[in-house]
């Protein structure tokens, strides 16, 4: 065990979509102060991530492989990191874009899948753990629907997957959008409302659980979801007109897992160069324009 990890008496941050942009980088700047848990759907890619950690001094307590949309899966996981140490900090990262798969393994990854992680890691959660789930500046950019919120409000329905699908196909058609291009926002809005929905029990364990909506974050997936037409012009409207960077959001992760951080919870961070703040407002100006004129 390094020094740092020794500090803070052997906490474990356990980081999904470990061998991604973001996931890299948020090991990087949690293993400063907590012993690792590397997961990925990808057992190569994570086990060769662990490794460069390792070899740069990084305490990494275990490297597994996890689809964090199956049940069991999930649940091997949290038994690992509650192997390997007290519960820190959750910090999940893994996720899909329209430009890696169609609606149904977006909504059952991005939504389906962190409500199983919250629920499996709130049972190892103890005093001072911190979830933390990276959710999207796109959960800002649709209106509120009020069936899709109704389906939220009972986040583990065992019907839940069949809802959405009738929500997103009747989205999708009625904003002329495929259904992966509606699922992903809808999926990312559906982790604002866990983090909201869940902070009640996080708290009753001692712990927060909050939520980033990253902007234009130069990532591997992110660079190949720029190729499509709807992503072309979007980096000019952000007032911060650069590239985000994976540290960007490590760094305001390590914030909101921080002490500094103790009265922040259930509540989204946009990291966004302010690209939710100008998409919202033009977002407001659409929807006046189409509201009838009394």
């Amino acid at each position: 065990m390094n020094l740092q990890s020794y500090q803070q008496g052997g906490r474990v941050a356990v980081i999904t979509g470990a061998a991604g942009g973001m996931g890299r980088a948020c090991s990087r700047r949690m293993g400063h102060t907590y012993r690792l848990v590397l997961a990925d759907v990808s057992a190569k890619a994570c086990e060769a991530e662990a490794k460069i950690l390792r070899e740069d001094g990084y305490d990494i307590a275990a490297a597994l492989t996890c689809d964090i949309s199956d049940p069991a899966a999930v649940d091997r996981l949290a038994q690992e990191a509650a192997a390997a140490g007290p519960l820190g900090a959750l910090v999940h990262t893994a996720g899909l874009s329209p430009s890696l798969a169609d609606w149904e393994p977006i909504l059952r990854v991005n939504y389906v899948g962190t409500s199983l992680l919250l629920d499996a890691f709130l049972r190892q959660a103890v005093r001072g753990s911190v979830a933390v789930c990276i959710a999207s500046s796109a959960g800002y950019m649709l209106p509120l629907n009020p069936e899709i919120e109704a389906i939220f409000d009972s986040s583990r329905a065992p019907d839940v997957m069949k809802r959405l699908e009738v929500a997103v196909m009747k989205v999708s058609k009625a904003f002329g959008n495929t259904p992966a291009q509606i699922s992903y926002p809808v999926s990312k809005r559906g982790v604002h409302r866990l983090v909201r929905d869940r902070v009640q029990e996080w708290a009753d364990k001692g712990g927060r659980i909050t939520s980033i909506s990253p902007g234009l974050i130069r990532t591997p997936m992110s660079i190949k979801e720029s190729e499509s037409a709807a992503f072309q012009g979007l980096l000019e409207q952000v007032p911060i007109p650069r590239w985000g960077t994976p540290m960007d959001i490590a760094n305001a992760v390590h914030f909101l897992c921080s002490d500094e951080a103790s009265y922040i919870t259930g509540c989204d961070l946009p990291v966004c160069g302010g690209s939710i703040a100008i998409a919202t407002k033009q977002l407001a100006e659409r929807m006046a324009g189409r509201a009838p004129q009394g």
